[in-house]
């Protein structure tokens, strides 16, 4: 019988680094197709979101959702997080993966019964300090609404996370935009948002939150996003 060859430790090196360059090139495909996505909303009118009768198109929401979760599987080599959070109006779902040492990229979606979609194209400098994570960077978030004006605008901002230790965990996320980083009729923006999480396993988590997102606006009132608590999941591989 035939002996399989033995691979030396330089060839497990190179192996490494193969799919560390395949990992690389998937993040940056899937942050590029929703950078796409997010130019060709931004360039057609906010009416398409709704239909002749003026229900939402929640089925554009869940086409979403199921393309950053198959993108997400595709990359199942390589480090990576979903989470799925949800309440009584609105659902959400994200995807965050690391781009190379020290950056991570994450692309959000939220559907509101109330208020439309908003998606977030998010990119930050990662520090880990013994039981604490800091996450410092910028995100562009596209608002699309039915009674209120659509938004784009470019945030700064970061995230925080501390292991309160046996499984615990508590985590944080603030971003600001100033209005010269708004386009359109966009005047403003703010949104932060806090997470209680209980570990199941060390790829899986249950938590509690609380969010808050808010857009201002030069000549319409304010639109509030989301302001109230949500329950999530999760999952890393």
């Amino acid at each position: 019988m035939r002996k399989l060859p033995k691979y030396s430790f330089s060839h497990q090196n190179e192996l490494k680094r193969y799919f560390n360059k395949l990992r690389t090139m998937q993040i940056y495909i899937i942050l590029n197709y929703l950078s796409i996505y997010l130019f060709h909303c931004y360039t057609v009118s906010s009416s398409s979101i709704y239909n002749e009768k003026g229900t939402p198109m929640k089925k554009q929401f869940l086409q979403s959702m199921i393309f950053c979760i198959c993108m997400g599987g595709s990359t199942s080599i390589f480090a990576g997080e979903i989470n799925v959070g949800l309440n009584d109006k609105v659902i959400s779902t994200d995807f965050t993966a690391p781009l190379g040492q020290s950056v991570n990229g994450n692309i959000d979606y939220l559907y509101s019964d109330d208020n439309g979609h908003l998606a977030e194209l998010g990119l930050h400098l990662t520090h880990d300090a013994s039981i604490y994570h800091f996450e410092i960077g910028t995100q562009l978030s596209r608002l699309w609404v039915k009674n209120s004006k659509d938004a784009t605008v470019l945030s700064i901002g970061g995230k925080y996370a501390i292991d309160l230790g046996s499984n615990l965990s508590l985590q944080g996320s603030g971003y600001y935009t100033p209005t010269v980083l708004t386009f359109g009729d966009a005047d403003g923006h703010y949104q932060f948002d806090s997470q209680f999480q209980y570990n199941l396993t060390p790829q899986m988590g249950l938590y509690v939150g609380y969010r808050y997102i808010r857009f201002k606006f030069d000549d319409f009132p304010s639109n509030t996003f989301e302001n109230g608590a949500y329950i999530g999941m999760r999952a890393k591989f």
